[in-house]
């Protein structure tokens, strides 16, 4: 009796331990990357005169360097002094001159350059 509870206990521990692999493996696949390591803002560097708008994204790698566009999710800043005002992941210049814009995803951040030249 006791043998046959092994041997009947052996195949179901393995088809338990194949379906929390699967399981694990299709929720990998699903979610396609890692966790977030780094993130790139993009334009890296754009010109613009008052009153333009610009659109930036944010794009976020995982260790393995899969990317996924985190845009959405991320918050964007420039300096106050700045001027100008912000929908969403969209820029409107209100003054001239060179600026930081930032973007923050969880806590990750980058800076890009925004130049904003006299019409």
């Amino acid at each position: 009796m006791k043998h046959r509870l092994i041997r009947l206990a052996i195949p179901l521990l393995f088809a338990a331990a194949c379906i929390v692999g699967l399981s694990v493996g299709l929720r990998a696949v699903a979610q396609g990357h890692g966790e977030a390591v780094r993130i790139e803002l993009m334009p890296e560097e754009a010109t613009i005169i008052p009153g333009e708008s610009i659109t930036y994204t944010v794009t976020a790698y995982d260790m393995e360097e899969n990317a996924w566009d985190v845009t959405p999710d991320s918050n964007f800043s420039t300096e106050a002094w700045v001027g100008g005002s912000w929908t969403g992941n969209e820029f409107t210049a209100q003054h001239w001159g060179a600026f930081t814009i930032t973007a923050v995803y969880q806590d990750l951040t980058d800076t890009v350059t925004l130049i904003v030249v006299y019409p």
